[in-house]
């Protein structure tokens, strides 16, 4: 059987091509979009990348809109992170 990758792993498609570095970051991206997140819904480890932006979950079936690389975006959970604190100032404030 033929040696395997042993540091590049899925970038090792691209061979020498493309420098170091951009393979070192198309390598990042590509494990966040091929990885499985926890579903928001049901709990299960099985939420998967369909589409650019469009994540499905296995178990349940639903389907999520997400980032294109990852199905949360840095904007998104420091947005999702301001409204669970006005909303939990406002119930204070009652």
């Amino acid at each position: 059987m033929a040696k395997r990758t042993k540091k590049v792993g899925l970038a090792g498609k691209y061979g020498t091509r493309y420098g170091a570095s951009l393979r070192k970051q198309a390598k990042k991206i590509e494990l966040l979009q091929h990885a499985s997140y926890n579903c928001p819904f049901c709990g299960k480890d099985a939420t998967r990348r369909k589409a650019v932006g469009i994540w499905q979950c296995k178990g349940c079936k639903k389907k999520i809109a997400g980032g294109a690389w990852s199905l949360a975006t840095s904007a998104a959970s420091s947005i999702k992170a301001t409204i669970e604190r006005l909303n939990k100032q406002k119930l204070e404030s009652l």
